[in-house]
Formats: C-alpha cells, sequence, structure tokens
C-alpha cells in the first residue's frame, strides 16, 4: 500500500536517474505484467518528457523484440519474466543503452535493478535538487506509444500524445463513477487499463487496487 505522496517521490527519484543517464525524452519500452513498478516506470519516463513504449507481452517473443527496436527505444525496463527476452536486445552496437529490472535483483547480469535506480535518483535530488526543472513538456508531445492488440493482423504502434491520454482520463471521469476504491485486471500496456482504469482512478483520488 503506497500513498500518493510516497508515489510522487518514488516517480522524481526515477525520473532523477533516467535524467542523469541522458535518457530524458528518449523512447523507452516497458515490458512486463501489472505491477506497481510498472505504474511507476510509466509515469517517470512520460514526466522526463520521454515516450514510453507499451509492449503488448502476450506477443510472440520475436514480435516482441521487434516491437521494442521498431518504436526506436533506447532503453527497456521489464519484469523477471521479460528480462530474458530482452537481454539479445542488448550489446556493444545496440542502440539499447539501458536494461533495467522491474524487480531489485535481476536474473540477467548486465541489468540494473529498480531500487538501485530509484536510490541512485534520490541521491540526485538530495544532492543536487531536480535536474527537471527546466524541463518543457509540451501537450501536443507524444507521452507513449501503444501497440494494437493484433487480432486481425500486425500489432500495429499508435503514438498517443500528454494532452490526448488525460483527455481520454478525464473522459473516462465524465462517464463512470470509480468510488473510492477501484479495482483492475486489465493489462495496463493496453490504453484503457492504463488510461482510463489507472490514471483516473489516481486524478479522483482513489485507492487503486492493481492485479
Amino acid at each position: 500500500c503506497y500513498t500518493y505522496g510516497e508515489l510522487a517521490a518514488q516517480v522524481f527519484a526515477l525520473r532523477a536517474a533516467l535524467t542523469a543517464r541522458g535518457l530524458a525524452g528518449q523512447h523507452i519500452a516497458l515490458v512486463g505484467e501489472n505491477s506497481y513498478r510498472w505504474i511507476l516506470t510509466y509515469l517517470a519516463v512520460t514526466a522526463s518528457g520521454g515516450v514510453v513504449v507499451c509492449i503488448d507481452i502476450e506477443q510472440p517473443v520475436d514480435a516482441i523484440r521487434e516491437m521494442i527496436l521498431a518504436a526506436d527505444a533506447v532503453a527497456v525496463f521489464a519484469s523477471s519474466s521479460c528480462l530474458s527476452i530482452c537481454a539479445p536486445l542488448t550489446g556493444e552496437s545496440s542502440p539499447i543503452q539501458l536494461l533495467a529490472a522491474l524487480e531489485d535483483e535481476p536474473s540477467e547480469p548486465n541489468a540494473v535493478g529498480f531500487a538501485a535506480l530509484c536510490e541512485e535518483g534520490r541521491g540526485l535530488l538530495n544532492e543536487k535538487g531536480d535536474p527537471c526543472q527546466e524541463l518543457r513538456i509540451t501537450p501536443t508531445q507524444t507521452a507513449a506509444i501503444v501497440y494494437t492488440s493484433g487480432t486481425t493482423s500486425t500489432s500495429k504502434p499508435v503514438m498517443l500524445s500528454q494532452q490526448g491520454i488525460l483527455h481520454n482520463a478525464s473522459d473516462a471521469m465524465a462517464y463512470v463513477s470509480l468510488g473510492g476504491r477501484v479495482f483492475t485486471s486489465l493489462p495496463f500496456y493496453h490504453t484503457y487499463g492504463m488510461t482510463c482504469s489507472v490514471l483516473t482512478g489516481l486524478i479522483v483520488g482513489a485507492h487503486v487496487f492493481i492485479n
């Protein structure tokens, strides 16, 4: 259970770490099951002016790797079940600059643990202040790339703007009464699951339960 204050502090810490590594404003792939840290990464990337690439993990392994590369991702955050899928994309000639685990102790030797990244960011914030203070994000810039489910053909990338995501979240608020508690089992890598279930719940101040 996390408070809104704890969520914000962890998002800012991760954003600071990404900025210090030169990854602010870049395309960063997010590969994994629903989790609190999935949400943290999504928010940190978009808050840094970057583009979070939401990967459909129900696709075949080759398709997952192609999605990451096709979206020009320079970093990958992956859960323990997906790290081995993403690891072959790294290397000296690879565009992938960072392979980060959504767990603290990665199963891949070249991956960075999530807690270590957040601690790195907290140290930067304490020593030098927020490196993103001068950051300017425009409403129309791309915030996320979400792939279609591919039920009728190959999955296709769809670009969502900062403004568009917030419009969708506010529209969901207008039509659905969420109440004080929200439970969601919809996959976050689909826009309805993340935008309408999670973001809308956070905007209205609800307690969001994740499955």
